[in-house]
């Protein structure tokens, strides 16, 4: 499995190949902490926000949302406590580049984390994983208690009057958890299902307090801003989509793994045929899922010679949504479309809606043509 950085220098990527890259020790000997130091140093919560924006950071679970413009919606002035979650569901079929941070460089998102929430004003922050990445949550404990021997994380960090506890937590695996209300409520005991918007978590999200929910390399990707400046990091992605994103690539390519390309890569078509090798075995290109399974399926016809390119706006053009890559297979669209119509994602929608009426004859044997073709397809 391909490990690295292909179009750029690795910033998420450039300490996961080192021996015991997970310990405290190797992570402040290559720039760990050195962000929160300098937060901690004199920057005010103002201007931590304001590098941020600056970043043109958008948030990497798949929506794209600013991410500095999200913090801002957080409001100062409330009595009530301020949370900082992350979420690292990653339920998505397919994926697996957040579960490769957290595995190989924990500290990183301790890291992010802790000057989300000196900028928020948060004290407590919590990590939400899924029930099948509970063996995660032992080694990011053991970074927490290691950061928080070296006075990283607990009271008056580094010297300073700055205090923010990081706790963890495990759901049960529902898929649904993934969406953030569904998420907060999960972390409350509460039944894992999406809440009525607005009031947004940034106004009333856990426990009815002001809370800003971002995923794993979102957070990640925060001390290299702080520590580059956000203008600097802009620049190494687009105007609108800045700096590096994260990919996981799985399915029929010769080299799949985890790759760090700067946003606006160029182009989708020469990632999936060079820098991951093309299709094994021979095969022909069918199809190509960016994002989660809700978003559309680029068929070869949408990418090769269309010049997509890699980022938020780049993939809307071409129809579909930033997230993750895995290759489709044959009669995925008409068993995603069973699923989306499980109970389980019906929870998606606060609300009851009619079942889908039952697949008619017609239907039936316009599936069978698909097959037959896709079947002709798969064997040349």
């Amino acid at each position: 499995m391909f490990i690295g950085a292909i179009g750029c220098e690795p910033l998420q990527l450039k300490r996961v190949q080192l021996e015991n890259s997970r310990s405290l020790d190797v992570y402040r000997k290559n720039g760990g902490y050195e962000a929160l130091k300098k937060v901690l140093d004199g920057m005010s919560a103002d201007e931590v926000i304001g590098e941020v924006k600056k970043s043109a950071l958008r948030g990497r679970g798949g929506a794209g949302f600013p991410t500095g413009m999200k913090w801002g919606f957080v409001p100062k002035d409330s009595p009530k406590p301020k949370y900082v979650v992350c979420n690292a569901d990653e339920s998505e079929p397919g994926t697996f580049k957040d579960r490769y941070l957290m595995e190989r460089d924990p500290h990183m998102l301790v890291e992010g984390m802790l000057i989300a929430a000196y900028a928020l004003g948060s004290k407590a922050t919590y990590i939400y994983t899924r029930g099948e990445y509970r063996y995660l949550i032992e080694l990011i404990d053991e970074a927490i208690e290691e950061a928080r021997a070296a006075n990283l994380v607990g009271n008056k960090i580094l010297g300073t009057d700055f205090s923010c506890e990081v706790y963890t937590h495990t759901g049960a695996g529902a898929y649904i958890c993934g969406e953030e209300t569904a998420l907060l409520n999960s972390l409350e005991g509460l039944r894992g299902h999406p809440r009525m918007k607005p009031p947004f978590p940034a106004v009333a999200g856990l426990y009815g307090c002001p809370t800003v929910v971002n995923n794993v390399e979102t957070l990640t990707a925060v001390p290299d801003i702080i520590k580059m400046g956000g203008v600097a990091w802009q620049k190494l992605g687009t105007e609108k989509s800045g700096g590096t994103k994260v990919w996981s690539v799985s399915g029929h390519v010769k080299r799949p793994g985890v790759y760090e390309l700067p946003m606006g890569y160029d182009d989708m078509e020469k990632f999936i045929m060079e820098d991951c090798g093309g299709i094994s075995n021979g095969r022909q290109l069918k199809a190509v899922i960016p994002g989660g399974s809700s978003v559309y399926i680029m068929p070869a016809s949408d990418i090769v010679g269309k010049n997509v390119l890699m980022d938020y706006e780049g993939l809307v053009a071409a129809g579909s949504m930033v997230g993750r890559q895995h290759r489709g297979q044959v009669l995925l669209p008409a068993r995603r479309r069973r699923r989306m119509a499980h109970p389980v994602s019906d929870q998606e929608i606060p609300r009851r809606l009619p079942p889908p009426p039952p697949a008619d004859g017609g239907q039936r044997r316009a599936g069978q043509r698909r097959l037959a073709d896709d079947l002709e397809l798969r064997s040349k």
